[in-house]
């Protein structure tokens, strides 16, 4: 019998050490009706009714748990993810006919004679944040920096969202704060605040963001201009002290607004060292996450393209071995827990990614475009353990 989940057991159903596969369904919804008999069919065929020890089933009612559907990206019924405890989402994919087929064709990458689960399973070992998970946050880790205005204009709304709220006299949290409370959340930031933080110094400055943009940027190319990071620092550390004071008027007075960006021709910073320290680090990026869970779905699923795009270095629309393996050096080279000097660091590392590769080439095409991409790299937002407020 397949196990219902909601919001209070779906995390940690995710625990699992195998794969969770997950059925998003709505009793309204014709085509779930329809897949219901065959999707049970695949879990008495491939979850623990059959032994195995590597998968388990489950199925999420979106009717009763919208705001949970909301935060795992479901915009489609019926819809199935799988899990993983390393590696959160690695694949989603609707379900029409021959559902018990499909499913079965998926877990076979998996659980099939590839091994990937092992090899899912081994990322565990590495850090809090794995690998190719670690790759996208440090291209988010760019965008908040230049998302400042977007990131103030939301900030902005949740007060306002709090304040009207007062007015009708009941309590809102803010989601912001609910973000920056999490435990969970907070040691995965810090992870991610240790790799950019590359002289352990407490805080970021501008040469090391401009680290984190030469091993992401690739082709594209970044500023190589130290001053371009340090404005990008400065209007950071000026959208947390209005965060701090409330006031969203400072924001725009300073010339924050939404969507600016800094270029090297626009960047104007003075010559000073500008720093941002880990808990302005993580205010930020609770920012730019929250802009990310809003906008999930609403543009295409392409949240995720320009993680995509800093590997396609040949903007053809897909992702080569090389590119890949070519974009994972880059970070070891400029950003990695081995030095530049150390070589044999980085050859362990590309032959990690290497294996990678292949569980993101669905298709096993020898490239991968953004829909195998986003099946893996999507994952489990940072904020999964906190339940959705609004």
């Amino acid at each position: 019998m397949l196990k219902a989940l909601d919001a209070e057991t779906f995390d940690e159903a995710l625990r699992y050490d195998g794969i969770a596969v997950v059925k998003f369904y709505a009793p309204w919804c014709a085509m779930c009706r329809r897949v219901g008999a065959s999707y049970k069919k695949a879990a008495a065929a491939s979850g623990e009714e059959s032994g195995s020890k590597d998968v388990r089933f489950y199925e999420v009612n979106f009717a009763e748990n919208k705001d949970l559907c909301r935060r795992e990206g479901v915009f489609a019924l019926p819809m199935v993810h799988f899990y993983t405890r390393s590696m959160g989402r690695i694949n989603r994919f609707t379900l029409t006919t021959n559902a018990d087929k499909v499913i079965a064709r998926e877990l076979d990458r998996y659980v099939g004679a590839s091994g990937h689960l092992r090899f899912l399973r081994s990322l565990r070992q590495d850090s809090t944040l794995s690998r190719l998970g670690m790759y996208k946050n440090l291209v988010g880790v760019l965008q908040a920096f230049q998302n400042v205005g977007a990131i103030a204009k939301a900030a902005a709304g949740e007060r306002a969202k709090q304040k009207a709220a007062a007015e009708k006299g009941t309590t809102m949290t803010a989601l912001s704060t609910t973000l920056l409370n999490d435990l969970d959340l907070r040691d995965e930031l810090e992870s991610l605040f240790t790799w950019v933080d590359s002289n352990d110094d407490g805080v970021i400055d501008a040469r090391e963001l401009a680290a984190v943009a030469a091993a992401v940027c690739g082709a594209q190319g970044c500023s190589k201009n130290e001053d371009v990071y340090a404005s990008l620092l400065d209007r950071a550390v000026l959208f947390v002290t209005a965060q701090a004071e409330a006031e969203s008027a400072v924001m725009s007075a300073e010339g924050v607004k939404e969507g600016e960006k800094c270029d090297e021709e626009g960047a104007t910073h003075a010559k000073r060292e500008v720093t941002l320290d880990r808990e302005s680090f993580f205010q930020l990026m609770v920012g730019q996450q929250m802009i990310e869970l809003s906008s999930a779905g609403k543009e295409g699923g392409k949240e995720l393209m320009p993680a995509f795009e800093s590997l396609d270095t040949d903007s053809d629309g897909t992702i080569s071995r090389v590119e890949f393996l070519g974009g994972m050096e880059r970070v070891c080279v400029h950003l990695g827990q081995w030095k530049p000097d150390s070589a044999i660091g980085c050859h362990e590392w590309a032959e990690q990614t290497a294996t990678a590769f292949d569980v993101l080439d669905r298709d096993k095409s020898g490239t991968v475009d953004y829909e195998e991409f986003v099946a893996i790299l999507s994952g489990v937002p940072l904020a999964k353990l906190v339940k959705a407020t609004y």
